[in-house]
């Protein structure tokens, strides 16, 4: 089976045509026409994932965070990216990335976080999902959040005895300015990663709940999806051992 073929079905799953323009989904490095004899599905492309797809026997790594934004103008094997590039194209490895077309698309990563969140009724909005939640306090949906997603560093800011019912959720880092005034809106609480300090300003002086989660944590499951995807195909398929890249005071112990 072709690379290509397993991409392709990436891509009618997920529409490149959905994707941000800013975005740069599809073909990182490599060749599609390639024989493939195994896929590795990631977060990132890291060493880690490099050497495991290697380990296995696998030719292309699906991520869902591409390695390239934008063009780039040398290739410094002295420094890590360099170096990464080199050992994937050394390996004979295709690395191929499915980013916010996957973020957006029916049945993608936001719906599918939504649901993880107990969120019901889902309706698309822009890059994020509208839907109902059961009624609770703001407080108690942040603890709920961090529990379902085995994330220590959430946090929120607000009342934490408002009640809500209806959130707007997005994905990864999804904390725009547009995104929190579509959030205030339609919305009684704005659950996403990657806020930045004037949005938590702006949610105390407009008394609108905000939640954050980490990044890693609300798009892990991103390798169970690509899986799910690709699994149709009969291809080998190894979901990388990717851990969260930070760690948090709580979870620290001195040894």
């Amino acid at each position: 089976m072709k690379i290509k073929t397993i991409t392709d079905a990436i891509e009618e799953f997920a529409p490149k045509t959905l994707a941000e323009p800013w975005d740069n989904p599809g073909l990182m490095m490599g060749s599609l026409s390639n024989e493939c004899t195994g896929v590795v599905c990631a977060l990132d492309l890291t060493f880690e994932v490099v050497d495991e797809a290697i380990e296995n026997g696998c030719n292309l790594i699906v991520t869902h965070h591409p390695f390239f934004f934008s063009a780039i103008k040398s290739i410094d094997t002295d420094e890590s990216k360099g170096l990464l590039i080199k050992k994937v194209l050394e390996n004979g490895l295709t690395v191929y990335s499915a980013h916010t077309n996957l973020d957006e698309c029916d049945g993608g990563l936001c719906q599918s976080l939504a649901k993880t969140l107990g969120g019901e009724n889902l309706c698309p909005n822009g890059v994020g999902v509208v839907c109902d939640i059961k009624a609770t306090t703001l407080g108690q949906f942040a603890r709920h959040v961090a529990s379902v997603l085995g994330d220590d560093s959430v946090k929120f800011a607000g009342d934490a005895n408002k009640k809500i019912a209806k959130m707007l959720c997005i994905c990864g880092g999804g904390a725009a300015d547009s995104a929190y005034e579509c959030a205030k809106q339609v919305a009684d609480v704005f659950v996403t990663g990657d806020f930045k300090h004037h949005l938590y300003v702006a949610s105390q002086n407009d008394n609108f709940p905000i939640v954050e989660f980490s990044h890693y944590h609300s798009e892990i499951a991103v390798e169970e999806l690509f899986a799910n995807i690709i699994a149709p195909l009969g291809v080998k398929i190894i979901k990388a051992k990717q851990t969260c890249p930070f760690t948090t005071v709580g979870e620290y112990h001195e040894t």
